[in-house]
């Protein structure tokens, strides 16, 4: 089995909040005390560092969710500033998110063993992917996968959905599923994955 960031030169969540688009300030002494009670061999600090980014990853999941159903400070397309992830959100993905809080989480090694669950966070999201899509997602279908979602939330019979595909949500949701997947199966990759997805469906105001 291939071992976790082998040559991944920086973490996902890091090339994310470089980016503009999550900041994680408020969350990272929470994870530091946490990620600090793993302790084990060079390979178990590997799998620590993928643990981290996953979990980091999920809680700027949470943590947009959040924002948007609050009114929170999130601009939303085109973005003018980062969607802050706070403790709480961190807490959640610590519970919730997949191998959240029982042991390492172990990646993939290629793209038909991922499964939906490594991807999303919520089972809501999930189930929609399987619906229009499967239950399999490459890293080359990501964006498509974003695209129906947004439109088939834009034409929804509910006042609530529409504003969902139109808020731009969905496309936010995507860089961070699009960076679990790379995780999993490209790490060494990750940091050119994440800027073509955003170089396909611009998020920062001025970009692409």
């Amino acid at each position: 089995m291939s071992t976790a960031r082998d040559d991944q030169s920086r973490p996902a969540y890091q090339i994310i909040e470089q980016r503009g688009i999550f900041n994680f300030g408020q969350a990272q002494l929470f994870a530091s005390e946490h990620f600090a009670q793993y302790r084990g061999t060079t390979e178990a600090a590997r799998l620590v560092e993928f643990t981290r980014d996953i979990v980091y990853l999920s809680a700027a999941e949470y943590a947009l969710l959040t924002t948007v159903v609050t009114g929170g400070d999130a601009h939303l397309l085109p973005m003018q500033g980062p969607v802050t992830v706070g403790r709480d959100a961190f807490a959640a993905a610590i519970i919730k998110a997949d191998c959240g809080g029982l042991d390492y989480h172990t990646p993939k090694n290629h793209e038909d063993a991922v499964r939906l669950w490594d991807i999303a966070l919520f089972g809501g999201d999930m189930s929609k992917i399987e619906l229009i899509h499967g239950d399999r997602l490459g890293l080359d279908q990501v964006e498509s996968v974003i695209v129906d979602l947004e439109d088939r939330y834009t034409r929804s019979k509910t006042t609530i959905g529409r504003a969902i595909g139109t808020s731009g949500m969905l496309r936010i949701q995507g860089v961070l599923w699009k960076a679990k997947l790379a995780l999993n199966v490209a790490p060494s990759d990750v940091e050119s994955h994440i800027d073509d997805y955003l170089d396909r469906i611009p998020l920062l105001s001025g970009r692409g």
